[in-house]
């Protein structure tokens, strides 16, 4: 038996088959086919007979929003279901018919893809359109009583579901925007889940691959665009639950969108292919995260393209977003790129935030990528610091943020740029726009390996390179290798023994690094560097020459 906490807990969840206790599992109303209706694991066979398809009667159906006080992007799974019906549990207002039709701003606002912008809802009787989303601002106080209600919150309906096939209305509004122009607020139509991976059941064109969801729960609670375009994202998968709207974008005139029945993820046969090489990456600060996607496809180009997936402005105050850029400045959340690069290629990868903290970690997980790369063909420069990482053999990277900084990867150069540029916010699908100056790392992918005799395994014992060029004027490298993560000390002095740079003074990981040294500002003459990690101690010398 099941307690009450539990039933509310579980309700309008989808069930996986597996749950303790289970005894019979028909989805009577979810099964595409007979061959699907026995999902039971013992002798209970269940039946529907003369071809029972997908139920429309009336019967209650509903789900929880979960989170906090916020935005929410929602779509009705029920036909002919008024505004104010879909809402009642919730407190809204600034519209006729609402539970403040007189006072505050409205809450409930409907898209335009050719104005690009919000048109509040005018009447709470006004009926959304099957398959088309709007957002809605979630207040915790749902009946103004000046006592917060909590979370979660359920809406449900008894009304008749949304079946057979559904055609939300699309279009593309040209403004010579690529980033800005397409964007269209649809949603799932119907009480069940619907996966964007179905092998049947939808009709696309004129699209881009992939649909965005905001999901209040990402970003440690704080909220955050997810997307996927059929092979990889930031999304788990590409499911979509009951009553969530998402965002596709347009890329030609006459765009097509058709949901049918066998889009729902209840059984079926889905275009699962196997899993896509790629490199998820993730920005960690005490706070907030962020994710980001590099993946590789035989179907791919180098520029932008339909597979790649933009990285939105959050619907939040509380944002921290992690990226690549395309050629435009444009950021990116999924970057697809060709599987065969026969010349190296170098990304971007940059950060903005609503606030700033002090430290953060950049990890990362090469995933399946394929085994004819080296495992030096991924390297990380941070273009502040000048060091480098191999991706496949390192797993993070701390780092420390600035309000602003000078980029030290060119000897001379005294250029200072903001850290952590402020995003945008606010419910208008505005994709990040980024500078040249505000992107602190450099991913440079070469499938050879620059270094690819140095990285065939980790170092077993740290290493001091000699620095090259030398003699030097102004600025060399100095390679280095650590073999257990640890504290790492870089430093360089004088042939008196006095300290002139310190490079480096950090914990690191195992693997191999770079840094640049700069002799700008001293004399010609003989200096030694020295490297410390743990207990051991390497030292070699260089010379600056002018």
């Amino acid at each position: 038996m099941r307690t009450a906490d539990q039933i509310r807990n579980n309700m309008y969840q989808e069930l996986e088959g597996d749950e303790t206790g289970l005894v019979g599992y028909w989805r009577s109303d979810e099964a595409r086919d007979q061959s699907m209706l026995d999902l039971t694991s013992n002798n209970l066979d269940g039946y529907l007979q003369n071809g029972t398809s997908f139920s429309s009667e009336t019967h209650p159906f509903g789900t929880r929003i979960s989170g906090g006080e916020g935005w929410r992007i929602i779509s009705s799974p029920s036909a002919g279901t008024s505004y104010g019906t879909l809402l009642d549990p919730l407190w809204t207002q600034g519209f006729t018919g609402s539970d403040s039709p007189d006072y505050g701003d409205a809450n409930v606002f409907t898209w335009n893809e050719t104005s690009g912008s919000w048109t509040s809802v005018s009447d709470a009787a006004a009926t959304p359109a099957a398959g088309t989303g709007f957002i809605v601002f979630v207040f915790d106080d749902q009946d103004y009583d000046g006592t917060p209600d909590g979370f979660p919150k359920t809406i449900q309906v008894n009304e008749t579901q949304n079946s057979g096939t559904v055609s939300p209305s699309l279009s593309y509004t040209d403004t010579g925007s690529q980033a800005d122009d397409g964007w269209n607020l649809v949603g799932n139509p119907f009480g069940a889940t619907i996966d964007w991976d179905a092998a049947s059941g939808w009709t696309r064109s004129n699209l881009d691959a992939s649909l965005y969801i905001w999901n209040a729960s990402a970003n440690n609670g704080n909220g955050a665009y997810q997307s996927w375009n059929g092979s990889s994202g930031t999304l788990p998968d590409g499911k979509v639950a009951p009553w969530q709207g998402f965002w596709v974008k347009a890329n030609a005139p006459s765009p097509v969108l058709e949901i049918s029945d066998e889009a729902r993820s209840a059984g079926g046969v889905f275009r699962k292919a196997k899993p896509v090489p790629k490199i998820s990456l993730q920005l960690s600060g005490a706070e907030l995260t962020s994710r980001a996607v590099i993946m590789f496809d035989e179907r791919a180009g180098a520029g932008k393209e339909p597979m790649d997936a933009w990285k939105l402005e959050p619907l939040t105050d509380r944002y921290l977003g992690l990226y690549t850029t395309d050629t435009g400045g444009n950021a990116l959340e999924i970057n697809a790129l060709p599987l065969e690069i026969d010349t190296p290629l170098e990304l971007k990868l940059g950060m903005k935030g609503t606030i700033q903290e002090k430290q953060y970690t950049l990890g990362w997980n090469p995933q399946q990528l394929p085994a004819t790369w080296n495992k030096g063909s991924i390297r990380l420069t941070d273009r502040f610091t000048g060091q480098v990482l191999y991706l496949q053999s390192a797993g993070e990277y701390n780092f420390n943020a600035v309000a602003t900084m000078q980029n030290r990867t060119k000897p001379g150069n005294r250029e200072e740029y903001d850290e952590l540029p402020p995003a945008g916010h606010g419910p208008v699908p505005g994709v990040l726009k980024t500078k040249e100056s505000n992107q602190r790392f450099l991913l440079t992918i070469d499938p050879r390996g620059e270094h690819h005799r140095d990285q065939a395994e980790l170092p077993e014992k740290p290493e001091l390179s000699q620095n090259y060029p030398n003699p030097f004027n102004p600025a060399t490298v100095i390679r280095y290798a650590v073999a257990e993560r640890g504290p790492v000390s870089l430093k360089v002095y004088d042939v008196l023994g006095r300290e002139v740079s310190t490079l480096v003074e950090r914990t690191q990981a195992p693997g191999w690094y770079r840094v640049k040294f700069s002799g700008a500002s001293l004399s010609s003459g003989m200096y030694i560097y020295r490297l410390k990690v743990g207990g051991n101690i390497i030292t070699r010398k260089m010379t600056l020459v002018k």
